[in-house]
């Protein structure tokens, strides 16, 4: 199909219905791939359980989805930025696609990409307040927003539509939610008094506390393939020490330290295989960089550089760093 241009505007090559999204067509450099979903024609769109389930209490009055969200699907916009972040925007739907710089956990440095011609896709609308720290499982979202004061859990579809606010009791916070399996979240919360971890059934609502330490623990993230999950101690959930809990189904739980404190390390993510981490730490000069740690010898190395002096724009903010899908870089 030809591409829609004129002058001084970015070619703009528009795929319809039909094309898988997986595979596609070629599409030389410095153009934009633009894939549109195609509507349903069902009445009722295929979901996931947790989906259905929480339509079902909604129509029970016993929940209600939150105010001003819209729960129409619209349609998905996957833009072609280059080509090592091409899996990054097939898998997201440029629900964070990092435009300024493309960061690897496979190797150290940094691959600059030019902002030119990037165009930013909101997923989430525009009811939902401040959402960070996002997490797919298949065809779902799990995230952080603002809601009512409070930091709050929320789910959606993966275009992000069907936005539901999981429910908290009191004035109690939850945050950064990973998912275990599906319908299943793991996620931080002071509904305790400290900050712990617990399990959150997407379902039904109902939560269950992992951790009791002493201390706050936040920002879990399960390690693929066990029952293993690691998570930041200490009171800041961005800069702490990263712990592992080998077997969350053991009593009393095992707890093993990967970093030291003076690192103030935070949003740890499992590669695939589960025996490499990335995560983030604290630079100098309020920069903030990407590390990698091994299994196999538990040494922190770390991939990305703050320049010795701060750009006009402020200090270098690399955060939130993800694995490929084949876990390579």
């Amino acid at each position: 199909m030809p591409s829609v241009s004129s002058p001084g505007i970015l070619p703009v090559w528009r795929f319809g219905p039909g094309r898988p999204l997986a595979q596609p067509a070629r599409v030389p450099a410095g153009h934009i791939l633009i894939f549109l979903r195609q509507e349903r024609a069902s009445s009722e769109p295929r979901m996931p359980a947790w989906a259905r389930e929480n339509r079902r209490r909604a129509t029970e009055g016993r929940i209600e989805p939150a105010p001003s969200l819209p729960l129409r699907a619209g349609p998905v916009t996957i833009r072609l930025v280059t080509r090592n972040a091409r899996h990054v925007a097939l898998r997201a739907g440029a629900f964070a696609l990092v435009a300024w710089s493309a960061l690897s956990c496979g190797k150290s440095g940094t691959t600059l990409v030019s902002p030119a011609g990037v165009v930013w896709t909101r997923v989430t609308p525009s009811g939902v307040s401040e959402a960070d720290r996002p997490d797919w499982l298949a065809d779902s979202i799990a995230f952080q927003v603002r809601f009512q004061g409070s930091d709050r859990v929320a789910v959606a579809l993966e275009d992000g539509s069907g936005v539901i606010v999981e429910p908290q009791a009191g004035t109690a916070g939850s945050r950064s939610p990973r998912w275990v399996r599906g319908g299943l979240l793991i996620e931080s919360s002071d509904l305790s008094g400290s900050e712990d971890l617990w399990y959150r059934d997407v379902s039904t609502g109902v939560t269950r506390r992992l951790t009791a330490f002493a201390g706050a623990e936040s920002n879990p993230a399960p390690r693929p393939g066990s029952p293993g999950i690691i998570y930041v101690e200490g009171s800041d959930p961005d800069s702490g020490r990263l712990v592992l809990i080998p077997d969350t189904s053991a009593a009393p739980l095992g707890r093993i330290y990967f970093t030291p404190a003076a690192l103030g390390a935070g949003e740890p993510s499992f590669n695939p295989a589960g025996d490499h981490l990335c995560f983030s730490a604290a630079g100098p000069n309020g920069s903030r960089q990407i590390w990698k740690l091994s299994f196999s010898d538990t040494l922190a190395v770390q991939l990305t550089v703050a320049g010795s002096v701060n750009p006009p724009s402020g200090p270098v903010i690399d955060r939130s760093p993800r694995w490929s899908p084949d876990g390579t870089r």
